[in-house]
């Protein structure tokens, strides 16, 4: 039996401005739709669990090729700054730190749209793209995800409207087994 891809969410967020519990849960619903259009074909994994803390998973619950990924307030309270990285330009980063790999997405930088559940998933898995297919010092002679071709959710800017691609997809499936040690904070 196919195992399940699991997605680690972490809150740093606040609820200031609506986001909320039922925003979250929207938000990793979009996320494990699109993985588990992801693992469908894969011989690895058969789905996807997206699941939602307060702070970090601790060193042992995060299997080497499964992934986290920060919601934070802003660009102020970036990891990927905290850690040595470049001041984030977009709504979200992915960095290599000395500690793992930093994936992040910022609230208060995001809102504007109709549907934030769909928009905040694809801001995610746009950087999850990036945490498996070329931010790592091993990927880096790979494309760029913005250039290999990928289109869809590879492309910035998203929206709750952005779709995923056949390629999107077909990469990411080729990629859930890569092992690729995560930020744990």
């Amino acid at each position: 039996m196919p195992d399940t891809f699991n997605i680690f969410l972490v809150n740093e967020a606040n609820s200031d401005d609506g986001w909320n519990d039922r925003i979250r849960g929207l938000v990793a619903d979009r996320i494990r739709e699109l993985f588990d259009i992801a693992c469908k074909n894969s011989t690895k994994f058969g789905n996807s669990a997206a699941s939602w803390s307060t702070s970090a998973p601790t060193v042992g619950t995060v299997a080497d090729h499964e992934l986290v990924l920060y919601f934070l307030q802003s660009k102020k309270r970036s990891k990927v700054v905290k850690e040595g990285g470049d001041q984030p330009t977009l709504a979200g980063a992915t960095w290599q730190s000395t500690k793992g790999m930093i994936s992040e997405v910022y609230v208060e930088d995001s809102w504007g749209d109709g549907q934030p559940g769909k928009l905040f998933g694809n801001l995610a898995f746009h950087e999850f793209m990036h945490n498996k297919l070329d931010a790592h010092a091993t990927l880096r002679s790979m494309s760029d995800i913005h250039l290999q071709g990928g289109r869809g959710l590879a492309l910035m800017p998203l929206n709750a409207g952005s779709t995923h691609t056949d390629d999107n997809m077909k990469f990411m499936r080729a990629a859930l087994d890569r092992k690729i040690k995560q930020y744990l904070g």
